[in-house]
């Protein structure tokens, strides 16, 4: 299956892949008016197809001079997901 190896200033997050679905990676900044703190990230989860499950690997905070790798590779097998719910109806 398709997966995406994560590292994070050199240090792997996790090795995340769904074999039919959708797997993504969210990195955010959010710089907020008013206050001086902002406050970085990065999420790695997906939504595994037929079952409607939504999964989540890993989520961490960034900063300034952090380093993120994403190297889309073929594997076997993939890290067990941290997370796992039922989408909700909506």
């Amino acid at each position: 299956m398709r997966a995406f190896e994560i590292e994070l200033n050199g240090k792997e997050l996790c090795l995340a892949g769904i074999g039919k679905g959708i797997l993504g990676v969210t990195i955010n900044w959010v710089a907020r008016p008013r206050r001086s703190d902002e406050i970085g990230g990065v999420a790695v989860g997906g939504l595994i197809d037929p079952t409607k499950r939504q999964v989540r690997w890993t989520s961490r905070k960034l900063h300034i001079g952090d380093e993120l790798r994403i190297k889309i590779v073929e594997k076997d097998a993939v890290d067990k997901p941290r997370r796992l719910q039922r989408k909700g109806l909506g």
